[in-house]
């Protein structure tokens, strides 16, 4: 997990010093390729990104909700045999 957690850390230090954000320009950049533009400045990312973080966290919370519950719904069901 220590090394997932590093290599993370790496890629986002990586993204923030080259101004990469989206897939594409990840892709690009690691494939060695020129990002056309250096931006998309039409990405809603780039222009929000508070509220692409906020949007972000929230979709998450509510699936991890939606998965805690589930889990917990058939966790309190009687067992069939």
């Amino acid at each position: 997990m220590g090394i997932a957690m590093a290599t993370a850390i790496t890629v986002e230090v990586i993204k923030k010093r080259h101004n990469v954000v989206s897939y594409r320009e990840v892709a690009d950049f690691m494939a060695g390729r020129i990002i056309e533009g250096g931006s998309d400045p039409e990405s809603f990312a780039r222009r929000h990104s508070v509220a692409s973080m906020l949007i972000n966290g929230i979709i998450s919370g509510l699936v991890a909700l939606l998965i805690i519950s589930l889990v917990y719904t058939l966790a309190s069901l009687p067992p069939l045999w």
